[in-house]
């Protein structure tokens, strides 16, 4: 999944996706190599 366009935009990963959840991601570049940030969004 892409949000923006261009220069500004990031490329998110989707790691799960269903009736009630939803699991993205986002590797962030770093000094010793990558970082990964989960996000997780759950229906009440």
């Amino acid at each position: 999944m892409t949000i923006g366009a261009g220069d500004d935009s990031v490329a998110l990963q989707v790691y799960e996706l269903n009736d009630t959840r939803l699991k993205i991601g986002v590797t962030v570049p770093t000094a010793g190599g990558f970082k990964y940030i989960v996000f997780l969004f759950k229906k009440k």
